[in-house]
């Protein structure tokens, strides 16, 4: 995944290369035959046709897409699609790709600390946590926990922020809650939260530190630093 932070074996960049070889030469790579998996936002562009906005700036957009894609307009989806050979950007800066499947993301904006007040919160519970990383206004997670039909309770709280000092920082505590699910089978899920209100008129970088309470029940932090995009 071409973004800030660790990339985990299941949120990757996946490329399958189909060649041919003989023993002068190889041939010519199929572009539309590399396959990539990223986390995109759903928009549209000027034609109001469905676009898609990769986290480092890139934008593409598709064609061919069902009906069903329009209730994904604003939404962050894990996106796994190639590229119309040659790969090209057009005159309105988009690229044209072939989607290939998708997993929808949850999307939400962190939690302050001072509306728990009015929340009774149930039991914290631990996950196991497969990648932290960011891409422009995104803090993107990859985790995995047990669960059968229950929705779980997923929250990224603020613990401190600093954004006037020559420091700009946060540090959040990763809420998980099984919400009285049973045991089922273990998933990986992918959550993308928009840190988009600690942004300073510099833009400048915001170091970003997430506590997570981890599947042998110790709290684990992980730094990360988001570098916003113009």
């Amino acid at each position: 995944m071409r973004a800030n932070g660790i990339l985990s074996a299941g949120v990757v960049l996946m490329t399958l290369l189909f060649t041919s070889c003989t023993d002068a030469e190889e041939d010519p790579i199929d572009i539309s035959k590399q396959y990539y998996t990223d986390m995109v936002t759903v928009g549209k562009n000027k034609q109001n046709i469905l676009s898609f906005t990769h986290d480092n700036g890139e934008k593409y957009v598709a064609s061919l897409l069902d009906s069903g894609w329009a209730t994904f307009w604003g939404s962050r989806v894990l996106l796994t699609y190639s590229f119309k050979d040659p790969k090209v950007m057009d005159k309105e800066g988009y690229y044209h790709i072939i989607p290939k499947g998708y997993k929808r993301v949850y999307t939400s904006f962190p939690t302050l600390s001072s509306s728990l007040d009015s929340m009774k919160l149930p039991a914290l519970d631990p996950v196991k946590v497969e990648s932290i990383w960011t891409g422009n206004r995104f803090l993107n997670m990859a985790i995995t926990y047990d669960s059968y039909v229950i929705p779980h309770l997923v929250l990224l709280i603020e613990k401190s922020c600093d954004t006037l000092s020559a420091n700009h920082s946060i540090t959040f505590d990763f809420f998980h809650s099984r919400s009285f699910d049973t045991a089922g089978m273990f998933t990986r899920n992918y959550l993308s939260f928009d840190l988009s209100r600690y942004r300073t008129k510099k833009n400048a970088p915001l170091a970003v530190h997430v506590n997570v309470l981890t599947e042998d029940s110790v709290w684990t932090s992980y730094e990360r630093q988001i570098t916003w995009s113009e």
